[in-house]
């Protein structure tokens, strides 16, 4: 305590000088440094005076990063205050930190001879030791420590960390379980207990071998954990060895437990439950349950729980009764609502889904969990409106700071909830207000819009981003996007524009590594080709082919792949540098051999080159990797046009046809043949009919439904 005060006051005075720039306290060696000392002071007073002072010294010099005179004066410290442990340890560590390992490993093994009975001198070498990689030494320093405080905790638990790290788990826990019969306040040593058992038995292969281990831990653990508080981590390991053990109602209640520890918003997700229960588990588990609750038929939680197991086990029937039974029993609590409504949407019955939302709104008006959800259906729905107003309700009471939203991505979806009413000005302001806290953000918009089949939605996305750009007029990662969308809505030369002032903002912005990125000039040089500007289009994909990505950074990577098909295609179609293409799709090949669309391009390449048996070769095994092409098809008809099969062409040319009518060239080849298109357009639209619409659901974040916690063991 007496070093502790004058240390306090030492940095104060030390950090002010360093501040004001006092030349005692700048660099220079430590017999240089004027102490300042007035008067005599008895030897023991003089020798901690001066200690302090080097102390406060070095702290300075550390300040000022002049580490060598900083360590001159702490060693002189140590030396004149031997029998100070935090002095010795600082010093020692500062030493580790220099690579100066044989002093600090004597300055260390000096302060445990001299203080063989201090529990914290033995530890604190034996933590010195592990830095410098002599876990044996570090190993016995332990052993020193807990023969002079065997009710201590602390060396127990080093200890036995250290030997899990050195793979000797089983010593770990004899030394564990040692240190429950010995120590005081043992909730530190059973939670570590408990996750080398849980870890250990994890790893056995054999069901049988696992649940016996696990009741061997339970019969250590379970008494040590009654007498101290249960916290989330260690009740979570007993809820795991209790399953494992084959322990399901002791498992449950476990969780219960944990439930009842996370704050009130997260009680309807039930997420220990499924970090507990997998499908295997989750029949057992609902039997367990279904137990529990016979036992308190009239408890919500319980009815909640049972429910989310059968969900997990499949039986949706019965798990929407147990959460229609916990609904009646407390209407006041939107959790079975919630996950009620959650089951109703999963199973598409959605109009259902949305009157128990709503109705749990009406007594709950104030929940934006409901509203967020109602929104969601209501998109998926195609009510824009109706979606829009509970998207700005729940905003409203998300600036209050009341609630955070369901799912990160919120402020997109409410932009796209506006882009679907019609009001792009309005998304394009939500979109700003997301990209202000996530640039992310904007990349979700545009993915979600490059899916949109509507051609006047994608349009709508345009405006947008138009208007976003205008909002947001130096941000290059805007135009970007702005060209990707326009390129997508067939806006070429927006598109072209966007890409064009995007690369100006980012040279003169200097940020070309984050924006001039080999998928930029791939998406770039897709929309001059789209215009037809061929040259320009051919100069941008090999700016992307030069660029060679390593293949860590997925997107870029596979734009460059694709920019050796897409240049050799390009070329192919109009019958140009067909030896050059060959080989840049032979490249494309070698990193993507089962790639139907570069099968294809090579396939293509042999047809203009009059290889007609090569061409087929490779167009009919990219077609049995992707048989419902319509580009694909329609190359087989030609190339066995080519072959004189008048007949076999025209079956490709109608299969085509089928998969995409709008291809008026197609429609001519069958025309020119005498074929009937009508058949096949009723064709074509019985097959639309029968591929199932987008559901609520799939608006839906998984994370709704079950947010599962990481179950981690700490080291």
């Amino acid at each position: 305590m007496r070093w502790a005060r004058f240390v306090q006051q030492m940095v104060v005075v030390c950090l002010a000088v360093a501040t004001c720039g006092c030349a005692a306290f700048r660099g220079g060696p430590a017999q240089d440094v004027d102490l300042g000392i007035p008067g005599k002071l008895p030897p023991d007073r003089a020798a901690f005076a001066e200690a302090l002072a080097r102390y406060g010294a070095g702290i300075s010099q550390e300040w000022n990063r002049d580490g060598e005179a900083a360590s001159s004066n702490f060693l002189r410290a140590a030396e004149l205050d031997p029998d100070n442990e935090e002095l010795q340890f600082r010093v020692a560590l500062g030493l580790v930190r220099d690579q100066r390992s044989a002093e600090a490993q004597d300055l260390m093994e000096r302060l445990a001879r001299r203080k063989p009975n201090s529990e914290r001198a033995q530890v604190w070498t034996a933590f010195v030791m592990r830095l410098l990689g002599q876990p044996e030494a570090a190993l016995a320093y332990y052993d020193r420590a807990i023969r002079v405080a065997p009710a201590e905790p602390l060396p127990y638990l080093e200890k036995a960390a250290l030997l899990a790290r050195m793979d000797r788990a089983e010593e770990a826990i004899a030394l564990l379980e040692q240190g429950l019969r010995r120590a005081r306040g043992t909730e530190d040593i059973a939670r570590m207990l408990a996750q080398l058992h849980v870890r250990r038995a994890a790893a056995m292969r054999d069901r049988t071998d696992a649940a016996r281990a696990a009741e061997r831990a339970l019969r250590v653990l379970e008494p040590a954990a009654a007498r101290g508080p249960r916290d989330e981590a260690l009740l979570l390991q007993l809820a795991i060895l209790n399953k494992l053990a084959g322990r399901y109602e002791a498992a449950l209640e476990a969780a219960e437990q944990m439930e009842a520890l996370r704050p009130a918003d997260t009680y309807w997700r039930r997420r220990h439950v499924t970090a507990l229960f997998g499908r295997e588990d989750a029949g057992a588990a609902a039997l367990a349950m279904q137990t529990l609750v016979d036992r308190q038929p009239d408890n919500p939680g319980r009815l909640l729980t049972l429910g989310h197991l059968q969900e997990q086990a499949g039986d949706s029937e019965a798990a929407e009764a147990a959460y229609r039974r916990a609904r009646a029993l407390a209407p006041d609590d939107p959790a079975p609502a919630l996950r009620l409504g959650l089951l109703l949407t999963g199973l598409r019955r959605v109009d259902e889904a949305a009157a128990v939302f709503r109705e749990a709104l009406a007594a709950h008006p104030r929940d934006t969990r409901l509203l967020e959800l109602l929104a969601y259906l209501e998109i998926g729905r195609d009510q824009p409106a109706a979606a829009l107003d509970y998207f700005d309700r729940a905003q409203t009471l998300f600036q209050t700071g009341e609630a955070t939203p369901l799912v990160p991505h919120f402020t997109v979806s409410h932009a796209l909830a506006a882009l679907q009413a019609g009001r792009a000005d309005d998304a394009a302001q939500r979109l700003k207000d997301a990209l202000a806290r996530e640039p992310q953000f904007l990349d979700i918009f545009a993915r979600v819009l490059l899916r949109e089949p509507d051609m006047n939605r994608r349009a709508l996305g345009v405006s947008a981003l138009r208007r976003l750009s205008e909002l947001d007029a130096d941000n290059p990662s805007v135009f970007v996007y702005l060209g990707l969308v326009a390129s997508y809505a067939q806006r070429y030369e927006e598109s072209i524009a966007a890409f064009a002032r995007a690369e100006r903002l980012a040279r003169e912005q200097e940020v070309e590594e984050d924006i001039l990125t080999p998928a930029f000039y791939f998406w770039y040089g897709a929309a001059n080709e789209r215009k037809g500007q061929i040259d320009e289009a051919a100069r941008l994909f090999l700016r992307c082919i030069e660029m060679d990505p390593p293949p860590g950074r997925t997107q870029d990577y596979n734009a460059w792949v694709d920019a050796h098909n897409y240049l050799a295609y390009m070329w192919a179609e109009r019958g140009m540098e067909l030896e050059k293409g060959l080989d840049l799709v032979n490249r494309a090949l070698a990193i993507a051999p089962d790639n139907a669309a570069y099968i294809d391009t090579r396939g293509w390449i042999y047809f203009m080159q009059g290889r007609y048996v090569e061409a087929r070769e490779d167009i009919e095994r990219a077609i049995a990797l992707m048989p419902d092409d319509a580009t694909l098809t329609d190359h087989m008809g030609d190339v066995y046009e080519k072959l004189g099969v008048i007949e076999e062409a025209i079956d490709w040319w109608s299969r085509s046809f089928v998969i995409d009518p709008s291809n008026t060239a197609v429609a001519e080849k069958l025309e020119r043949n005498g074929v009937d298109l009508a058949p096949l357009r009723a064709e074509a639209e019985r097959r639309k009919t029968e591929r199932p619409a987008p559901g609520a659901s799939d608006l839906l974040d998984p994370a709704l439904l079950d947010e599962t916690p990481d179950i981690e063991l700490e080291d």
